[in-house]
């Protein structure tokens, strides 16, 4: 069954390499700014709103979290180095879009999003480790907002 993950992979790989590509790529060059004009208004009253790039990447990511945890640790390898790497773009966006708002604004926005993308991880059943970096940005937020 090995032999056939593999083939799998290496047929299906870079494909998704130019998927994540590209989401990565807008990631790190949208500004913070653009990011907040393009909120939707909250779900519910005095809520934060879920942005569509956190929708979009909590679906996108959750999915190839699932698919490399299922493959041997050498040939999962490089998706989860991707997947990190997506996942460190992504904190650097929420930063900036978070940045554009004042101070409490700005953190309970990215706390919204942190929230919403751990969420994701755990009611799919992402595994702990892999959502622990998720959960270390969610409390940072959350230690920053309490300490307002």
């Amino acid at each position: 069954m090995a032999g056939f993950w593999h083939r799998l992979e290496v047929c299906i790989w870079p494909r998704f390499k130019a998927v994540i590509d590209a989401q990565v790529k807008t990631m790190s060059t949208t500004s913070g700014a653009a990011l907040i004009d393009a909120l939707p208004p909250p779900q519910e009253e005095g809520g934060e709103a879920v942005h569509s790039v956190t929708l979009r990447f909590a679906e996108q990511s959750t999915a190839l979290w699932i698919a490399h945890a299922s493959l041997p640790p050498q040939q999962g390898a490089m998706g989860r180095l991707t997947l990190t790497f997506m996942l460190i773009e992504f904190s650097r966006l929420i930063a900036r879009a978070a940045g554009s708002l004042p101070k409490g604004k700005g953190d309970r926005f990215a706390l919204a999003q942190y929230e919403h993308l751990l969420s994701a991880y755990c009611s799919e059943g992402v595994h702990e480790e892999d959502c622990e970096r998720v959960r270390n940005l969610y409390e940072s937020h959350c230690n920053a907002f309490a300490g307002q």
